[in-house]
């Protein structure tokens, strides 16, 4: 009986879990942050330091590999700032080492009955995901 209940909890917790990842998407676009009045315009910036007026950073999102086009994806950015509220967004393309794979070869030359010559080799290769990181701003004037 215990063990169903456990089964029957953990089941729970992944529904929910499901849930609010479902519910904090936006047309597959996560985003953590506060939201304000939706507004029509968002100003693009490429680094922070472009910005000239007074701002508060009020959400961040990140849109990982598998997006078509860079503008689409940009498009796509502006459009989820524009409904939460942002004056700005600041967007950086970056890749992410994930992990790393490495091959190892080797072969075996039999020249004659009392010599062998073996060869072995080894290559090791980053595995690298892209990914857009956006931050939405807000104007503090």
């Amino acid at each position: 009986m215990k063990t169903i209940n456990f089964i029957k909890g953990i089941a729970m917790s992944l529904f929910f879990l499901s849930v609010s990842v479902w519910v904090s998407k936006v047309k597959g676009q996560a985003y953590l942050g506060k939201s304000y009045t939706p507004t029509e315009k968002v100003d693009v910036y490429l680094e922070a330091e472009n910005i000239k007026r007074p701002y508060e950073v009020m959400g961040k999102s990140s849109v990982n590999q598998g997006f078509k086009s860079l503008q689409k994806t940009q498009d796509q950015v502006i459009k989820l700032g524009k409904s939460k509220g942002a004056d700005g967004v600041i967007v950086k393309l970056v890749e992410e080492v994930t992990g790393s794979q490495k091959n190892d070869f080797g072969s075996l030359n039999n020249g004659n009955k009392n010599s062998n010559t073996f060869s072995a080799s080894s290559s090791t290769m980053d595995v690298k995901v892209k990914k857009i990181e956006a931050v939405f701003i807000k104007y503090k004037d």
